[in-house]
């Protein structure tokens, strides 16, 4: 739950509701310009999804990742390792169900794609961790509180 937690607070931290309304906005004008062009306004639609909206929505996601890496770590009480966990037990549990999707049409990354990039993000952010929570876990041993 923490990992859950942090990663929607890691959303509110780097303000991606507002970031979203600018760049719907701009999406927006796009895809009317390109209807008006082409005259295809399924089609113009279908292309900013795919090229624009999905896209960025996976960016945003992966950036509230790393942002709840880094507040889980900031506790010096809930491992951020965790996070991990969670989305290998998700990927194993799709898996199992025979949910299998494209990626390009999601608006998450792929459970396999966030794993690997967490894998890649967690020895930088036990590190800091390390350094950040040492006298807390000493005290926490001392029996201090």
């Amino acid at each position: 739950v923490a990992a859950v937690l942090a990663h929607e607070v890691g959303h509110a931290v780097a303000r991606h509701g507002v970031e979203q309304l600018g760049f719907a906005n701009i999406l927006l004008a796009l895809e009317f310009a390109a209807s008006l062009a082409f005259n295809a306004r399924f089609a113009t639609s279908m292309l900013v999804t795919l090229g624009g909206r999905l896209p960025y929505s996976r960016k945003l996601e992966s950036e509230a990742d790393h942002i709840g890496l880094h507040l889980l770590a900031r506790t010096c009480h809930y491992d951020p390792a965790s996070a991990l966990t969670m989305h290998e037990v998700l990927g194993k549990a799709q898996a199992r169900a025979g949910v299998q999707s494209l990626e390009l049409l999601q608006t998450h990354p792929s459970d396999q794609r966030r794993v690997a990039k967490l894998r890649e993000w967690l020895p930088e952010i036990q590190t800091k961790r390390a350094d950040m929570c040492s006298n807390v876990h000493e005290m926490r041993r001392s029996g201090f509180f």
